[in-house]
């Protein structure tokens, strides 16, 4: 009987007690997986507009340009290499993904950087960063080990001027990769690296002379096959070495000049690997560059341009020049080296420039000190330079103790003009007192002072430079 009194105390108990038991509502279920942290995205936003690069410093190339005010997802960061850029961070992006600036930062094109090929560096003092870096990957900068001393050089190929020699055991940064053309030194690849700048071989890599490579002006090519590389080299610039189609056929000349002699004939439709290119100096036929080649060697029209003749121009020992107005050009000229430096001369006084080498011809021009001008010839003699004159729309002759010379002079014409014509003052005929008395030309005496004053039309001006010349009075 005890039991039936105490079953409905309670039951009762239960029923006061159940309003203060009550489970979730739906609403606070529904917000209980925000207790659960979710890392927000890296963001950068553009905060100045900035070159995007191939490596993580302005002086790998630019592969892209970002804009003010665009925002993209960072995929990766530098492993801080102190002297790149004062020391700032850099951030990789796919520069074809622009996301929305508001979280969750969607990609306002849907399609572009689902693949993420493209990627390059941005440089932290541009941009503003949001979100987690921590778990941003930390990418490695590709460097590379010289294994044996070995030979760096204008461009990929032992066939190119050699600009320094590496030592075994030193470390670089690779700046860039060649598209690795088979032909050359069997099929081996080709790194850039800054010459200057050996690096610690211990990771990051820091510079070992912290002013070393600051500008990264100098820059030559290292054979894959001497040394071991380490890092990624899969953002690597790669860089097409440049090659030429004849669009029309041209001569190619020995120098760039079509006044040097003509070494071959290329023909319209032939494709040649450029090995170097002209410095450009623009009173040289009408500005045009110009580009050197091994006519022997003609390349495969198709990427990646083999030679048709593998062992043709195996040691290019024959190169000539040919003019970029009949070539169309492909691939990465600025990697080319400047194969040829116009010859000219810079004048160190004022000077009469004479229409031949030495003072017995007539003045055709003057000359400023200070002034700069192409040579197109010499004389046998060595003493004198045949220039180019704007002034005059022509040559004429300096002699050379009044000038600097500058380039490349080895290959510059020799020529002796014919003696000068010196007419010799007619004695008067008889006439009567209303004949005009002959014009007497004085420079004729320009050479001699003494035959100058001895004749009566003419008087010695010893204020001309250099050395003073006979005028009519």
């Amino acid at each position: 009987m005890k039991t039936r009194l105490y079953f409905p105390i309670i039951l009762l108990l239960v029923v006061l007690l159940l309003p203060s038991c009550t489970l979730p509502t739906t609403e606070e279920t529904s917000q209980a997986p925000d207790a659960v942290a979710t890392a927000a995205p890296a963001i950068l936003t553009v905060a100045e507009q900035t070159g995007c690069f191939y490596g993580p410093g302005a002086n790998y190339g630019q592969a892209a340009l970002l804009e003010l005010g665009q925002s993209f997802e960072i995929v990766g960061i530098d492993d801080d290499i102190a002297w790149i850029d004062d020391d700032i961070a850099w951030f990789q992006v796919d520069p074809t993904a622009v996301v929305d600036p508001n979280p969750p930062h969607r990609p306002l094109d849907q399609a572009a950087g689902s693949g993420m090929a493209v990627r390059c560096w941005a440089p932290g003092d541009k941009v503003e960063v949001s979100g987690d870096l921590t778990r941003v990957p930390i990418i490695q900068v590709p460097v590379l080990r010289v294994l044996e001393t070995v030979g760096c050089y204008a461009a990929p190929g032992t066939t190119n001027d050699q600009v320094v020699s590496l030592d075994a055991g030193l470390w670089f940064r690779i700046l860039a990769i060649d598209d690795d053309i088979a032909w050359i030194d069997d099929d081996i690849a080709w790194f850039q690296v800054d010459p200057t700048a050996v690096v610690d071989p211990n990771p990051p890599h820091r510079p070992l002379d912290q002013a070393a490579g600051s500008g990264m002006s100098v820059r030559c090519w290292a054979p894959g096959d001497k040394v071991e590389t380490e890092g990624d080299l899969t953002q690597t610039q790669t860089i097409r070495p440049p090659v030429l189609r004849v669009a029309e056929s041209v001569g190619c000349y020995a120098a760039p000049d079509m006044a040097y002699e003509q070494i071959a004939a290329l023909d319209a439709g032939q494709w040649f690997r450029i090995l170097a290119i002209d410095d450009d100096i623009a009173w040289i036929d009408d500005d045009i560059a110009w580009f050197q080649v091994d006519p022997t060697a003609i390349v495969d029209p198709e990427p990646p341009h083999r030679p048709l003749d593998q062992t043709a121009g195996s040691g290019m020992a024959v190169r000539c020049w040919t003019p970029g107005t009949s070539v169309e050009t492909e691939g990465d000229l600025f990697v080319l080296p400047v194969g040829f430096h116009h010859p000219g001369l810079r004048v160190l006084t004022d000077a009469n420039c004479r229409s031949g080498p030495t003072r017995d011809y007539p003045v055709r021009s003057f000359v400023a000190a200070g002034s700069e001008y192409g040579i197109r010839a010499r004389n046998s003699r060595g003493d004198a330079w045949m220039i180019f004159d704007p002034a005059i729309n022509g040559t004429c002759w300096i002699y050379g103790g009044l000038v600097e010379v500058f380039g490349d002079t080895d290959l510059v014409m020799v020529i002796d003009p014919e003696p000068p014509h010196l007419t010799m003052p007619e004695t008067p005929e008889a006439t009567d007192a209303q004949s005009s008395p002959p014009v007497v030309d004085c420079s004729q005496y320009n050479t001699n002072p003494q035959a100058c004053n001895a004749n009566q039309a003419c008087y010695w001006d010893s204020n001309v430079p250099p050395n003073g010349a006979c005028k009519n009075k």
